[in-house]
Formats: structure tokens, sequence, C-alpha cells
């Protein structure tokens, strides 16, 4: 899935959501500077929203990515999928 392919799917999720928006990882082997870009404005939607976003399941080479682009202190990263369903229930 590309990163264009990627926002216009979870924007659709968004306008559709007062709670918020999980992405599972797992299956992700790759992280382009531009789905890294898709991510950041979704987030800032869903924050301004007062919607959580939250990463899930991700795997070691994409949360470094995350980590050095500083993201994990923008978005919700988090190990599993119960872990994101319960961090969407606090917001």
């Amino acid at each position: 899935m590309t990163a264009t392919e990627f926002e216009e799917n979870v924007r659709g999720e968004v306008a559709e959501t007062d709670t918020g928006v999980i992405i599972d990882l797992s299956g992700v082997t790759y992280l382009s500077s531009a789905g890294l870009r898709s991510m950041l404005l979704i987030a800032k939607m869903l924050n301004k929203l007062g919607s959580a976003f939250v990463l899930c399941s991700v795997p070691n080479t994409i949360l470094e990515i995350i980590k050095i682009a500083g993201f994990d202190r923008i978005i919700n990263v988090v190990e599993t999928h119960a872990d994101a369903i319960a961090k969407v229930g606090k917001k």
C-alpha cells in the first residue's frame, strides 16, 4: 500500500469515528518518508478532533524509524492490539 492509499483509507475511518484510530503495523516491512508524513498528518487531524491515533504491533525495524524521526513522542505507539484498544478508550 502506498502512503497516499494509506492516508485516504485512514481519512475515511477518521470521518466515521469519534473515539480514535488504531493501526496495526505487524505486516509492514518498509516505511517511507511519505508514510511517516501521512501518519503525522493523520495524528494531527485526530488530535484536533480530540481522538486518539495509536500504532500497535510495530516491527522493530519500523519502530526504529519511528523513533529516529521522533514520531514516538507525537504518536502513541504500543506493543499489542489490546494495549491500543485500552489507549483509545482513555482518550
